[in-house]
């Protein structure tokens, strides 16, 4: 598959289990590749707040519709059909439990043909 990746985030600290949040990173980043198009563009994002640090990959693919939005962190939802055979649907529910696990919420937002999926994540520092 050919995509482009656009990275923009700096080194940022926090205290969590290094093990877990690497789940997290690949997990989100696996996402975000499964629904690209081809010959589309990735984006990562680190952001440091006023008491967090918000992570996020967004996509160019398909849009993920509000009533779908709250399921897709469920264990085996399988929100694209096409990709059925190919995943088992656990992947967001893992980034959700784990950043549960940290103290943050993990978000979606969906529109205008870009869906971003942002873990936040406190920074106790």
């Amino acid at each position: 598959m050919n995509l482009e990746f656009n990275l923009d985030f700096g080194q940022h600290t926090i205290n969590a289990n290094e093990e877990l949040l690497k789940q997290v990173w690949i997990n989100l980043l696996d996402n975000a590749i499964k629904f690209s198009p081809e010959n589309q563009e990735i984006t990562v994002q680190i952001q440091k707040k006023e008491k967090v640090v918000v992570v996020s990959a967004s996509d160019f693919g398909s849009e993920v519709l509000k009533d779908v939005q709250e399921r897709i962190f469920r264990k085996f939802c399988q929100v694209n059909e096409s990709h059925v055979s190919e995943r088992n649907g656990v992947g967001l529910a893992i980034v959700k439990r784990i950043v549960d696990l940290c103290g943050g919420p993990v978000r979606v937002n969906s529109a205008s043909g870009v869906t971003t999926v942002s873990a936040v994540l406190p920074r106790y520092i």
